[in-house]
């Protein structure tokens, strides 16, 4: 079997062709060689990783964790699956996916990745119901993308291109994760609150993880680097990263993993995340 690795990424700097690892060797001058020693040993502590990050899995809890801007002017709420059990398939509409990106406008932004499996359904702005006009508004990638951003404090919550919409939803229903049913006109028992959402079908919608707001029951960005939830995409060069995930650096490899490395490692996520 031909091992190659072809998968676009979600996220506005995806390129239609996505490029062949295996045969891009002589592109990535920085690409360490390793050993067959040194290659297995990396492999099978993935393998070991994604086992038990599969078992955490089993006991996961969806859950609403509130984030907000510097001075409070936005305010959201995102629902995530945790603990997390990352994946190559970044495409996939089956999870989350929690990742950084080097491309100029993710690295400059200082942006970390966190894409809720169902955008219309799992993230809910409370504050400014309309960010286009009450926000500033960085558009990039043909103007297609809009980072928002606070300009009172100058934070970045959340990326998004598509449409948006208001509706009235009972708040503390939805934090529950009982429904996102808009209220409005329909004679609903409850409190409604109003909120700006994601309309179905938007192609890219993103929150940027450093705003969420620590000290949340499950929630830690150091158990997200500790236990290598983050995936690493190389943007720049409109691929997958090598060495996606984080704890292929444990043997204290640094920069890029040559190609030969990153497709061992995707074969072992795929035999033990399948089975």
């Amino acid at each position: 079997m031909k091992r190659t690795v072809r998968q676009s990424l979600q996220h506005p700097a995806r390129h239609p062709e996505t490029k062949n690892l295996s045969t891009d060797r002589q592109q990535t001058p920085s690409a360490i060689k390793l050993s067959s020693r040194e290659l297995r040993r990396i492999v099978l502590s993935t393998a070991q990783n994604l086992t038990t990050m599969a078992s955490e899995t089993a006991t996961a809890s969806r859950r609403a964790y509130h984030g907000s801007c510097h001075c409070g002017n936005i305010k959201y709420a995102v629902m995530l699956t945790l603990p997390h059990l990352p994946t190559l398939d970044v495409t996939s509409d089956e999870s989350d996916h929690i990742y950084k990106c080097n491309c100029s406008t993710c690295h400059k932004s200082s942006l970390f990745h966190v894409h809720p499996k169902t955008p219309s359904t799992d993230f809910i702005l409370l504050s400014p119901l309309d960010p286009y006009s009450d926000l500033g508004d960085y558009r990039c990638f043909s103007g297609n993308v809009s980072l928002f951003f606070c300009r009172n404090c100058g934070v970045r919550c959340f990326s998004f291109c598509g449409q948006g919409e208001n509706a009235q939803i009972d708040l503390d229903k939805w934090l529950r994760g009982d429904g996102d049913e808009d209220m409005e006109g329909k004679g609903k028992e409850g409190t409604a609150t109003k909120v700006w959402r994601v309309k179905r079908g938007a192609p890219y919608f993103s929150v940027n993880a450093a705003t969420i707001e620590p000290g949340q029951e499950g929630f830690s960005l150091k158990e997200w680097t500790e236990k290598g939830w983050i995936v690493y995409v190389d943007g720049q060069a409109r691929r997958v990263a090598t060495g996606a995930y984080r704890y292929l650096n444990e043997t204290g490899i640094k920069g890029a993993v040559s190609a030969h490395c990153t497709v061992a490692v995707v074969d072992v996520v795929k035999e033990v995340v399948v089975k």
